[in-house]
């Protein structure tokens, strides 16, 4: 039981539900690109996602406990199910296989894998703070997996539609979360529902 209970924290820690989507990006990608999405290279990259989606997202949470003790106390670390060195963990063994991963495809793919890496780290220690311009790089980095699919698939031009398409939906969603949670960003972060009300940035999410 115990062990089960650690895994469904970690599982909440990295939001199981957003590491799903990036694996359905790169499959989408690499289908868009070629119509085979089950290729090698494309599990590979697949894998390459999910750990860069596990590491951003429990990272996060750990740079946002005292944002989350308000906005989120559900999620596992405000409620006390996991700790924060658990959490450092998981973040540190996140991003470590995610560069193996990655070298199996090549040193480019490992180099872009370090650069998702490197954003993500300066956005949740600082860029987030600044509301907009954090929502603008969640946006491109969470449509990254249409154009690893497609580059895994041999073809990264081809994901380009996919990931233009995805930019906005997702500035969209980042601005809608931050709509929800105004009351813990309050005394931490300036959104855009903080900067000009929550009535305009729902326009801007529409």
């Amino acid at each position: 039981m115990q062990f089960g209970r650690i895994v469904a924290s970690i599982l909440g820690l990295v939001r199981w539900e957003n590491v799903l989507l990036s694996v359905a990006g790169v499959v989408l990608g690499a289908w868009w690109a070629t119509g085979r999405p089950n290729e090698p290279e494309t599990i590979v990259m697949a894998g390459v996602a999910v750990l860069l989606t596990a590491f951003a997202n429990a990272d996060n949470d750990v740079r946002d406990y005292e944002i989350d003790r308000v906005a989120h106390p559900e999620r596992p670390l405000p409620a006390g199910r996991l700790s924060i060195e658990a959490a450092r963990i998981v973040v540190g063994i996140s991003a470590a296989a995610a560069l193996v991963f990655a070298s199996l495809l090549g040193g480019a793919q490992t180099l872009a894998a370090v650069g998702v890496i490197a954003v993500m780290t300066l956005y949740n220690r600082g860029v987030k703070a600044h509301g907009v311009p954090g929502n603008v790089v969640v946006a491109v980095v969470a449509s990254l997996p249409f154009l690893f699919g497609s580059w895994s698939a041999g073809s990264p031009g081809a994901g380009v539609p996919l990931f233009l398409v995805g930019v906005p939906l997702h500035f969209a969603r980042e601005i809608a979360k931050d709509i929800d949670d105004a009351d813990g960003d309050a005394a931490h972060r300036r959104t855009l529902p903080l900067r000009v009300g929550a009535g305009r940035a729902r326009l801007v999410v529409v």
